[in-house]
């Protein structure tokens, strides 16, 4: 709805979001992939219907103790925030360099 709202293409969006399966404060880029279980993911999948769009995921674990919607829908510690917050300025740095360089460069770039 945004998309068409503001007439935007996919490849001109990048989506940021939580994963699980990445350590606290890691990030990853990648051009295209499933929702693995990510139901935010599915539905832009759904909406864009295809699995090819940018996106950056930004990494908080998971809880041993704690049932997963629990924890997505929880507070971080401190310590956690911190370390998520780093990653989502990290995050914000590579848009900003999509924006000149092309997203290959910009996933070479943040995968060191």
């Amino acid at each position: 709805a945004v998309m068409d709202f503001y007439n935007v293409e996919e490849d001109e969006i990048i989506v940021i979001y939580d994963d699980l399966d990445l350590p606290q404060g890691r990030i990853r880029l990648r051009l295209k992939g499933s929702a693995g279980g990510h139901n935010g993911i599915k539905s832009i999948i759904q909406h864009l219907k295809t699995q090819e769009f940018k996106r950056i995921k930004v990494g908080i674990d998971r809880h041993p103790k704690i049932p997963v919607v629990d924890y997505v829908l929880g507070k971080f510690t401190e310590d956690e925030l911190a370390l998520v917050n780093q990653a989502v300025d990290i995050s914000v740095k590579a848009c900003e360099l999509a924006l000149t360089e092309s997203f290959n460069k910009v996933m070479t770039e943040y995968s060191k």
